[in-house]
């Protein structure tokens, strides 16, 4: 028992000490004079030991105490009787303190030697190349673009870097690479009007993305949003119009819209082309 207790109020001191030493390293620290972390491990392994150095201290107090309650308590029994019930008490406790401890290694030994846990770092996979994200298609269904600024070499020098190849074959889908090119299908006919909504490589909806600093949306009484709109929206505003068309053709401009939307070549939902890709 001795020697239990002279061990417990050893690890009582060296909590103190590293506590006390850790507390004066922190005026070292260039972020809020903090010192380098505690491994949570070793944190949790002081606060358990300085525990059991405390329980073992008061149930040491509580037991001189009574000792010296009996050893005065003269004749009254009462007295005698309390102490000794003290006594008693203070030597189940110390022997709780001890069974636990012992339980925990019997059962495993690991929960009174506690280790932090090894974290193996994770690195998301690179980018795969179009072919992978492509099942069976049709012959010439979306293929690169054999050249200009919709190729693959001339898009993996913008915004779009490792996803080039499939926003080139979007681009072929889209306006076959030609930069100039309305569309065909996204058209506003309202109060007799006739105009394409979607221009240049990437076919940009101008009613609904703007182009540089340009609103493009302003320039139509609503955004198109399929078949369905074509003959109720219809351009208001025609010079603003008329600059979106010229911004939307400019393949710098278009190409840098389309990074916005696909977020960098990650997302084509927003294009018909993906139907046929499935990307």
């Amino acid at each position: 028992m001795k020697n239990f207790l002279h061990q417990l109020f050893s690890e009582v001191i060296v909590f103190a000490q590293t506590a006390t030493s850790t507390t004066a390293t922190t005026t070292d620290s260039p972020i809020f004079n903090l010192p380098q972390a505690i491994p949570p491990s070793q944190l949790i392994d002081q606060i358990y030991r300085f525990g059991l150095g405390v329980g073992a201290f008061l149930a040491f107090a509580w037991i001189v105490y009574s000792g010296f309650i009996y050893a005065w308590g003269g004749d009254n029994p009462s007295v005698r009787s309390d102490a000794r019930d003290r006594i008693t008490q203070a030597l189940l406790g110390l022997l709780l303190l001890i069974g636990a401890t012992a339980l925990l290694n019997i059962i495993n030994s690991r929960l009174t030697n506690l280790t932090d846990p090894i974290l193996i770092g994770v690195r998301p996979p690179p980018p795969l190349p179009a072919s992978e994200y492509i099942g069976d298609l049709p012959a010439g269904r979306c293929e690169p673009v054999p050249g200009g600024p919709g190729s693959v070499e001339s898009l993996s020098q913008t915004c779009f870097g490792n996803n080039a190849d499939m926003a080139s074959r979007i681009v072929k889908e889209e306006s076959g690479g030609n930069p100039a090119l309305p569309s065909g299908v996204d058209i506003c006919k309202a109060n007799g009007t006739n105009d394409p909504v979607s221009w240049g490589l990437f076919q940009i909806n101008l009613t609904v993305h703007p182009l540089g600093s340009l609103n493009c949306p302003q320039a139509f009484n609503r955004p198109y949003n399929g078949a369905r709109s074509t003959n109720i929206c219809y351009v208001r505003d025609r010079d603003l119009y008329n600059r979106c068309v010229e911004a939307a053709k400019d393949p710098q401009v278009n190409i840098q819209r389309a990074c916005q939307i696909s977020r960098n070549g990650l997302r084509w939902d927003q294009w018909g082309a993906n139907r046929i890709c499935r990307f």
